[in-house]
């Protein structure tokens, strides 16, 4: 399964419902959910049955643009039986980074008698945002 979210959505912000369903009855059928690993997300439980994953932490798309997450489902019983589910969340991109010139500064000499519209220098800038966000223009 595959869920999107943006980079600069706020802390507990839901990105996937779990309802769970254990057909065993008493302590065998009540469960627990949690995450395999460490994310910047969090399980939390909604109602007896359905949990949600919500964000727990900072995104950023530039250092990390897809988490691979498992969720483990395990039952109370002896012994407790358990099933996982994985989910894929890809972060999509927001427009959170400035341009950077690759020079901290352009040093250049020109000639007193250089013809009007000649290039004199060439300057580069690099923006880590995707698409239209990373796109830089010069003025």
């Amino acid at each position: 399964e595959s869920k999107h979210i943006q980079e600069d959505a706020e802390l507990g912000t839901v990105v996937a419902l779990i309802k769970i369903r254990d057909l065993d009855s008493g302590f065998n059928g009540e469960v627990f959910c949690q995450l395999k690993g460490k994310f910047p997300f969090k399980i939390v439980q909604d109602t007896q049955n359905t949990y949600k994953l919500v964000t727990d932490g900072a995104l950023d798309r530039e250092q990390t643009p897809e988490y691979n997450i498992t969720i483990t489902v395990t039952d109370m019983g002896k012994p407790p039986l358990s099933s996982n589910r994985s989910v894929t969340l890809n972060i999509i991109d927001v427009n959170d980074n400035a341009p950077v010139f690759q020079q901290p500064f352009y040093l250049v000499h020109i000639a007193e008698n250089n013809l009007p519209g000649a290039s004199i220098a060439q300057v580069s800038a690099f923006d880590p945002d995707l698409g239209p966000n990373g796109r830089v223009s010069y003025s």
